[in-house]
């Protein structure tokens, strides 16, 4: 086996950033510290990552947590109730009774309730080669398995009820009255009356989408060293599908370009700082989406099959210290800030101020931190005292501020070999 001099420390997990979570239209919690290391030529790098994590709230404000399924949560009036039915005979007779008996669309008849809860783990090989002594070449692929769990309902207010009742009291045949059932479960109602699929619990298992990086180190000296990372995300992964109200699908369908430049500093034998700048441009693509009809609603029956989208570019940046316990263990952390510009979707189908609404909400700011501890045998490889070079490591990241983001801690593990 060709002697290592010196190997890159999980050099490519970073590019998970942009790879493995591969819904590009939302910031994901970086797990991985940067490294301007690289393998030296010849020398192939096997890592195997995963990560789990669950998303249950997200962050609306700098520091306003709200439950995922939280847009379910709302007062519902005869107006919602109306409009949750098929449209034709069953809503405008409906409209009709209520408006007939003297009740306005806009009176309360109780509140929604709806709980979404997702989990997302990963099996993330990369495949890392160093063609020269300053450069290396490596493949991301992902995989991933999702959990969705989502339950809805409502409760109804005493008006209601007593609405009910008067409704049987009177005697009339209505086809939406002897369907009780139906009236209540207003928010699964409202849903097929857009032609969405049922709300359901979901697992998933998928290919994510493939990134394809390289890793040039353009200076290192005793105390200092600077790396530059190209990338491109492959938009391999399975899409959402439009007509799923909630969808984790594992690919997003765009085509990512990127570059980011990363530093160290060496301050002794022991301690390091690591910084990092990043850019990602998210490439336009037609696709259908679902076309808003009320700004402050994202449901809708009105589809466009050719919708541009245009997601908005990331840029990143990281910076923390790695300090070297032992030959054997190697301790880290990084604070990491993330920015999403806002999305821009235009079309010819309907009117241009609707696909406006689509970009409401969607730039994002991320604030997160993370700690690792790396287990390294590359230096008893060197002195001949351990068969296999590999490294193992662990971490924790968390989001604790931002913007339209989701709430997450995020746990990982990875497994280097060197051959």
């Amino acid at each position: 086996m060709t002697q290592i001099k010196f190997v890159a420390r999980n050099s490519f997990l970073a590019l998970l950033l942009a790879s493995s979570i591969a819904q590009s239209a939302t910031l994901f919690a970086p797990f991985s510290m940067d490294s301007t290391e690289v393998l030296p030529k010849g020398i192939r790098n096997l890592t195997v990552a995963t990560f789990t994590t669950g998303i249950s709230d997200a962050k609306n404000g700098w520091s306003n947590d709200k439950p995922v399924g939280d847009a379910f949560n709302k007062a519902v009036t005869w107006g919602d109730l109306v409009n949750a039915q098929k449209a034709g005979y069953d809503r405008n007779s409906l409209q009709g009774y209520l408006q007939s008996k003297g009740y306005a669309m806009s009176d309360v008849v109780g509140s929604g309730t709806g709980v979404v809860d997702i989990r997302v783990t990963a099996t993330v090989p990369v495949l890392a080669y160093g063609i020269t002594e300053n450069l290396t070449l490596a493949a991301v692929v992902p995989i991933l398995y999702s959990n969705l769990n989502v339950s809805t309902g409502w409760n109804a207010n005493q008006d209601f009820n007593q609405a009910i009742a008067k409704f049987a009291a009177d005697g009339k045949n209505y086809r939406i009255l002897q369907n009780q059932q139906k009236l209540m479960n207003v928010i699964a109602s409202d849903v097929a009356s857009k032609g969405y699929a049922p709300l359901e619990n979901e697992t998933r298992t998928g290919l994510g989408d493939i990134t394809l990086a390289g890793k040039y180190r353009a200076i290192k000296t005793d105390n200092y060293a600077l790396a530059i990372v190209p990338k491109v995300v492959l938009p391999t992964g399975e899409t959402a599908d439009v007509n799923k109200l909630i969808d984790v699908a594992p690919g997003s369908g765009v085509w990512n370009l990127g570059i980011s430049a990363i530093q160290s500093y060496q301050f002794d034998g022991q301690l390091s700082i690591v910084q990092s700048i990043g850019y990602t441009r998210q490439l336009p693509l037609y696709r259908a989406k679902r076309i808003p009809f009320d700004p402050t609603m994202t449901s809708s029956p009105d589809v466009d099959e050719s919708t541009r989208v245009q997601l908005g570019d990331v840029y990143s940046g990281q910076v923390g210290p790695k300090y070297k316990i032992t030959p054997l263990f190697t301790i880290g952390g990084a604070l990491a800030y993330q920015y999403k510009a806002p999305d821009v979707y235009s079309g010819d189908q309907f009117e241009s101020g609707r696909y406006d609404w689509m970009s409401i909400n969607t730039e994002q700011v991320m604030f997160s931190g993370q700690v690792g501890l790396n287990f390294s045998t590359i230096s008893l490889y060197k002195a001949h005292t351990f068969a296999v070079p590999l490294e193992m490591n662990l971490s924790y990241a968390n989001v604790f501020s931002g913007r339209n983001v989701n709430t997450t801690e995020l746990y990982s593990a990875a497994l280097s070999l060197f051959f």
